[in-house]
């Protein structure tokens, strides 16, 4: 999972066509765009998920599910591990009330047994039937 936000002023010198759009007059100037991406995140029951989260702005963040939370600090990367325990489909998002609900998403966690018949065969052809 990387990265929060999606498109800030910090960007500008990263993707020079953002200072036009960031600039007095421009679709951007005064704004910000926040969101996770990606939005939803899609793993099976026991896997440790490895966050990479980058935050090229100074505002701080967080992202937090139900039962764990990574400080954001700005303008640098952080990173941890979650382990998907149980099955079900959890919300994550970042507790800057202001930044509700576009720095939302869902964390799916898929029931061990539900993933397919394990994994893909070399060359990634079908898999074998039971």
């Amino acid at each position: 999972m990387t990265t929060v936000p999606l498109l800030v002023k910090e960007q500008r010198t990263l993707y020079p066509f953002l200072a036009r759009d960031f600039a007095p007059g421009g679709v951007l100037a005064g704004k910000e765009v926040y969101a996770f991406v990606p939005g939803t995140i899609t793993v099976v029951e026991g896997d440790t998920i490895r966050f990479t989260f980058v935050n090229p702005e100074d505002d701080a963040h967080s992202f937090v599910l139900p039962d764990r939370a990574f400080g954001l600090p700005g303008q640098q990367v952080t990173r941890g591990t979650y382990v998907a325990r149980r099955a079900g489909i959890y919300p994550f998002f970042c507790n800057v009330s202001s930044h509700v609900p576009m720095m939302a998403g869902q964390l799916v966690v898929l029931a061990a047994g539900a993933a397919g018949n394990g994994p893909l065969p070399p060359g990634g052809g079908p898999r074998a039937g039971p």
